[in-house]
C-alpha cells in the first residue's frame, strides 16, 4: 500500500488512544512515525500499545514499555 495510506496510533497503559502521525518515508527500504513525548505522557509508565493502521483498519498490533 501507499505510505499515505498508513497511520500509527499510540495507546497508553489504560488503553486510551494518545496520538496519531502519519507513516514518513526515510529511504527505499525505511519508513517511520514518531511519538511526541510531552510533558503529560512522559509521566505514563508502563505498557503502551502501538497500531499500525491502513485506511483505519488495524493491521499491526505491538505492545512496548514506557518507563519513567
Amino acid at each position: 500500500p501507499g505510505l499515505e495510506r498508513l497511520v500509527v496510533r499510540w495507546a497508553d497503559p489504560e488503553g486510551n488512544p494518545v496520538q496519531e502521525a502519519p507513516v514518513e518515508r526515510r529511504d527505499r527500504r525505511f519508513a517511520v512515525a514518531f511519538l511526541e513525548l510531552g510533558p503529560d505522557l512522559r509521566g505514563r509508565a508502563g505498557r503502551w500499545k502501538v497500531e499500525v493502521l491502513l485506511e483505519g483498519d488495524v493491521v499491526q498490533r505491538d505492545p512496548f514499555e514506557l518507563g519513567p
